[in-house]
């Protein structure tokens, strides 16, 4: 074990103190193989704090509170980064630097993962495989002002938007071949590519899914295996109206196989964040209490964002003012260098929600697919539970990132609206409706839904 105290931590301690004596903690621990960082009980003023693989934040009684509410989070998980090239179908990735990565961990690659289900769009006209003006888009909703897009088998990068005309084109972008493209090929933001490690062997990483466009040069970000926290309260100390940039109080990225059990989050602008890829976790008997901004309708209580896939989540309880208290969202207004993806397969179960103060769904899933939520109650204000196809962005062709397969089951809802399931494609079924409701819900999608209380108030049947 490794005590934060032994390294300088203190109730009484500045938040920078703190923060570099629980890192301090951490780093012991990881140099050791793995480990547990402990504290006497108490409030520390802390954020910052970067947390590895392998190490356990075991901290009974212990409250680690964020001295402002801005960023950066409480706690976050420690993400390597290196650049390498991988060729078109291929698994193995050549990068600088292997070090520190792991064999399972979640890997993240640059550019070769596709095009955005949703931030695509046309030439407006025919390009050479020379030009680098008047590469003009028929739509740039969505689109970053900079950023990397593939046309075809190339890449082709850019640092700004004059209206729909990119400007600082760079053709050939990371290796690939500039060639001549037709006004109507389809152009978008080059998705990165979410994989885990199947092997490490000198600077050659396999991983398991290929590339679908080659690529060298581009940005490799690799998360950790096996974090763990356990008996800790976190205060995030939220801003009213919210931070300068929105943040959760604990940010796990591209975390593999992390487990957090009897943890309580609070008073935070957003609470608890799996993002980008985030897999296999384990979440047992999470609190997350205040945990949003209504007022200024955002902040969600537990965010499973781009990409995170067969998560477990058991027993989480979220009360008090929020804006959704679970959301599984797959992609940004505007993207974020590629970094959007649908969170599928993840599982949550044994919930309680009991909102105080919110005007949207409780649940909410936004083009992630095969997803459950199975028995628990939902008391708010709002209503109950959202299906939603991704449509933020463009296309070219009017498709949307599908939400589908998923499945809600066994939930009493106390709330305005049962339902709003506008994506096709999932089911709904032995739910019961309190009386009080304006309605049992909406189910413009045409989804399969069936032993639920057919008015509010009345007994589920078929």
């Amino acid at each position: 074990m490794y005590d934060a105290a032994d390294f300088g931590a203190s109730p009484d301690a500045t938040w920078t103190v703190n923060r570099d004596a629980f890192q301090a903690a951490n780093d012991a621990a990881r140099k050791a193989g793995g480990g547990q960082v402990t504290a006497p009980p108490g409030t520390y003023q802390v954020k910052g704090v970067v947390q590895d693989g392998g190490v356990g934040f075991v901290l009974p009684g212990v409250t680690m509170r964020s001295p402002d509410g801005q960023l950066p989070e409480v706690l976050t998980t420690r993400v390597l980064t290196t650049t390498g090239s991988i060729a078109a179908g291929g698994r193995q990735l050549i990068v600088v630097s292997a070090a520190g990565i792991q064999v399972d961990a979640v890997v993240a690659v640059q550019a070769v993962g596709g095009i955005l289900d949703t931030q695509f769009t046309r030439l407006v006209q025919p390009v050479t495989a020379t030009q680098t003006t008047g590469l003009t888009l028929a739509s740039t909703t969505g689109f970053p002002v900079a950023g990397t897009l593939q046309v075809d088998s190339e890449l082709v990068r850019y640092t700004g938007l004059d209206g729909a005309t990119l400007t600082g084109v760079t053709r050939g972008a990371y290796g690939t071949t500039a060639a001549a493209h037709t006004g109507t090929t389809s152009i978008g933001v080059a998705r990165r590519l979410y994989a885990l490690v199947v092997a490490v062997t000198g600077t050659t990483v396999t991983i398991d899914t290929p590339a679908l466009i080659g690529a060298t040069g581009v940005a490799v970000s690799v998360g950790c295996v096996r974090p763990a926290v356990d008996g800790l309260t976190v205060d995030g100390n939220k801003v009213w109206g919210g931070a300068v940039r929105s943040l959760f109080a604990v940010t796990w990225r591209q975390v593999r196989w992390g487990r957090v059990e009897n943890v309580t989050v609070r008073n935070a602008e957003n609470g608890f964040a799996l993002i980008r890829g985030a897999s296999d976790c384990t979440l047992v008997d999470l609190h997350l209490h205040a945990c949003g901004t209504p007022e200024t309708v955002k902040g969600s209580a537990l965010w499973l964002y781009q990409g995170c896939r067969r998560n477990r989540i058991r027993g989480v309880c979220v009360t008090g003012a929020t804006w959704t208290a679970v959301y599984l969202d797959d992609r940004t207004t505007t993207a974020e260098e590629g970094w959007d993806g649908p969170n599928d397969d993840n599982l949550v179960t044994d919930f309680t929600v009991r909102i105080t103060d919110s005007r949207a769904p409780a649940l909410a899933v936004v083009g992630g697919s095969h997803n459950r939520f199975v028995t628990g109650t939902i008391s708010s204000p709002g209503y109950g539970v959202s299906f939603a196809n991704g449509s933020q962005g463009t296309t070219a062709d009017g498709s949307v990132a599908p939400c589908r397969g998923n499945e809600v089951t066994g939930v009493a809802f106390r709330v305005r609206f049962g339902w709003i399931l506008e994506a096709p494609g999932n089911s709904l079924h032995d739910c019961y409706v309190a009386a009080g409701a304006d309605g049992v819900g909406s189910n413009t999608g045409n989804n399969l839904v069936y032993a639920v209380s057919p008015t509010p108030g009345a007994t589920p049947r078929l």
